[in-house]
């Protein structure tokens, strides 16, 4: 009987491999097909555990196909992946937005793709005039208010 951390590393692998390839994120019964599951209940367990743990999230709730490996979590296909630091940027507009960003360092730049927040969202175009780093407790604040 395969290992669990063997399966939620195929499952894994799955989706950031369909979600390459096609720019979505794959369903259940694909990501079992895709792995060789007979149970697509089996797929949903391990990527409810996987989500619980982080390296999984859903980038918008109850809606198909929006799964999204946590960029904090560094991957790739061989199936290593460990967890990064990720740090969250505040971006600050002159119309008074701040744009939450989820980053991670690598290879000098900072790495983002995925969720976002916005505060103060106005109708109007804007210019960045401030960037910084947020602390976590600034950070769970800020989202917080958006949630």
């Amino acid at each position: 009987m395969p290992r669990k951390t063997d399966i939620r590393d195929r499952i894994l692998a799955f989706i950031v491999s369909y979600q390459e390839e096609h720019g979505y994120s794959p369903t259940m019964r694909e990501v079992a097909s895709g792995v060789g599951v007979s149970s697509s209940g089996c797929v949903h367990r391990h990527i409810t555990e996987m989500k619980e743990a982080g390296i999984l999230q859903d980038t918008m709730e109850a809606t198909p196909r929006t799964l999204a490996v946590n960029k904090g979590i560094a991957y790739d296909l061989q199936g290593d992946h460990k967890q990064r630091e990720a740090i969250h940027v505040c971006l600050k507009t002159d119309t008074g937005e701040n744009i939450v960003l989820t980053c991670c360092p690598q290879s000098g730049f900072l790495d983002f793709e995925g969720l976002f927040y916005i505060t103060g969202m106005q109708n109007r175009c804007g210019h960045v005039i401030a960037c910084h780093e947020l602390s976590e407790a600034a950070y769970d604040a800020l989202t917080e208010r958006v949630s």
